[in-house]
């Protein structure tokens, strides 16, 4: 599925820290909302062999494992003032074991509390 909404600007430098963003998961499990299309990240879990429940803390670590290098670009959308960080994850293996790349996509709520997931998936799966 593509995004409903226009991506109105791109920029190369995070939006957020991303040792700041690991810090906030790392001290508490709630710190971490799924974002409004979590069926299709749940579906595609369940594909690459996830038992349900227990794909939020999965998606949790997926985060904690990105690295500085695996940023790609900053987006913002419908000149909404809010910034989407997204990192591709490289070499992440699945417990059915196939290996993938994972495109990550996160924002931080306006109150900087929560980190809100709007996409992980495999890179290239829509």
């Amino acid at each position: 599925m593509v995004s409903p909404y226009n991506v109105t600007a791109k920029q190369l430098t995070e939006a957020y820290d991303l040792s700041d963003v690991q810090a906030l998961l790392a001290q508490d499990d709630e710190k971490l909302v799924v974002n409004g299309d979590s069926r299709r990240t749940l579906r595609h879990f369940a594909a690459l062999g996830f038992p349900s429940p227990g794909e939020e803390m999965v998606l949790r670590t997926i985060v904690l494992d990105l690295t500085p290098a695996c940023f790609q670009h900053s987006i913002q959308y419908d000149n909404r003032p809010t910034w989407h960080d997204v990192y591709v994850l490289p070499n992440w293996v699945a417990p059915n074991g196939q290996q993938h790349s994972m495109y990550v996509k996160f924002k931080l709520s306006p109150s900087g509390q929560l980190v809100v997931l709007c996409s992980c998936h495999p890179e290239g799966w829509t």
